[in-house]
């Protein structure tokens, strides 16, 4: 379970993520940055509750890199799993802030 911490967390995560690919031309509108707000909170919080457990706190201060490395790659290789499958992270990605 997520704490409030861990939510806040999230959400400046996202802040700073959504404004990074804004400066990158990766966003375009509104509708695309809440549907991009929506299901990166979603692959966050999956994640870390079911896959593997996440540095929120290194997360949010660390490279911009890192951080597109992470979220896109997240974005990338996640795997709802289905009607009887667990969440996974195809493809062997393992984001470079997971507490392993």
């Amino acid at each position: 379970m997520i704490t409030l911490h861990e939510h806040s967390l999230i959400n400046q995560i996202i802040d700073r993520y959504v404004s990074l690919l804004y400066a990158h031309g990766r966003l375009r509108d509104e509708s695309e940055e809440r549907f991009c707000r929506i299901v990166t909170m979603l692959e966050l919080r999956t994640t870390h509750e079911e896959i593997v457990p996440l540095r929120f706190n290194d997360m949010l201060k660390g490279d911009d890199g890192d951080l597109l490395h992470d979220l896109c790659g997240l974005h990338q290789h996640f795997e709802y799993g289905g009607k009887h499958g667990s969440p996974k992270l195809n493809d062997c990605f393992l984001p470079r802030y997971a507490n392993v």
